[in-house]
């Protein structure tokens, strides 16, 4: 077992070079803005995208280089922060740059996705036989902003020097050597943290349906971190329900790679669909843990 290892003093700025990033989601612009605000110089590739994107990305200190070929010249670190299923035409999109590059300095790629660790491996596969070395990453937490820090997990040989990465909204951790460490660990804690909601979810909505809500928080108070964990991720979940569903069947299929059962997260990916069914098309949030049950109520088997 690898123990992880908290970054070492960051190196100067600078010495990664201009960093490029893809895509300007929030967790995207999050990372651009830490980055930028630490002094690095942050660069993106905006053609064809909406205004509202080039809007966020300039926001973040991201600038916008055009094309993915003039991008690849440009950086020598990049790192990859799109959905899971965009990822592996992003690699082949950039394998592709690299293979017409001619700028003479290295180029580290950095996969930060979260996806299953085989998509991963397939991703450093194609980056790496263009030239590019491979660092897989994994992202814990929030978007980095003034009230939240994430953790940025690093595996792969070269991960050392992305230490540099750190600042004060994003704390890296270097992990061990293998490609795939830091994939299977952002999946595995959101096969634990997002698996549990829906468990919980299922049992409130269970609960409600028995009539029984007043008197089950009640008896949860003899059990606080359970309570309080509970009514604390209600709120939210109908908007994110969705993607988790998504997240559900990849950590699924992580957990069958390592030889456990899948099951449970198939079924929690079926609850999260259940639920952005009937909280609408487009996610509405339920602002409340009551809204959520009571959503959860009504839905149709």
């Amino acid at each position: 077992m690898t123990t992880p290892e908290p970054a070492a003093t960051p190196s100067p700025i600078g010495v990664l070079g201009p960093i490029g990033i893809l895509g300007m989601g929030a967790m995207g612009a999050g990372v651009a803005r830490t980055l930028s605000d630490a002094g690095h110089q942050v660069v993106t590739a905006l053609d064809g995208r909406s205004e509202r994107t080039q809007a966020r990305a300039a926001d973040a200190g991201a600038q916008d280089h055009g094309t993915l070929a003039r991008l690849v010249e440009t950086c020598t670190t990049f790192i990859s922060l799109v959905p899971a299923d965009q990822a592996e035409p992003l690699g082949e999109r950039i394998a592709q740059a690299l293979r017409n590059r001619t700028a003479p300095s290295p180029f580290t790629y950095i996969d930060a996705n979260s996806m299953v660790p085989t998509r991963t491996a397939r991703v450093a596969a194609t980056v790496q036989a263009a030239g590019a070395t491979f660092i897989d990453g994994g992202i814990i937490g929030p978007p980095p902003s003034a009230s939240a820090t994430p953790r940025l997990y690093l595996s792969g040989p070269g991960r050392e020097a992305y230490a540099a990465l750190q600042t004060p909204q994003l704390t890296v951790t270097l992990l061990g050597e293998s490609l795939t460490q830091a994939t299977e660990l952002k999946i595995l804690y959101a096969s634990y943290n997002k698996g549990a909601v829906a468990l919980m979810s299922t049992i409130m909505a269970a609960v409600q349906r028995a009539d029984l809500m007043e008197e089950f928080l009640n008896e949860a108070t003899h059990s606080p971190s359970l309570a309080a964990s509970t009514l604390g991720q209600a709120p939210g979940v109908g908007a994110k329900a969705a993607r988790w569903a998504i997240e559900m069947r990849d950590c699924a299929a992580a957990l069958e790679d390592l030889e456990q059962t899948g099951a449970f997260h198939e079924a929690a990916a079926r609850v999260y669909e259940d639920l952005a069914a009937t909280l609408g098309e487009k996610g509405q949030e339920a602002q409340t843990a009551e809204a959520l049950f009571e959503a959860w109520r009504k839905r149709e088997l």
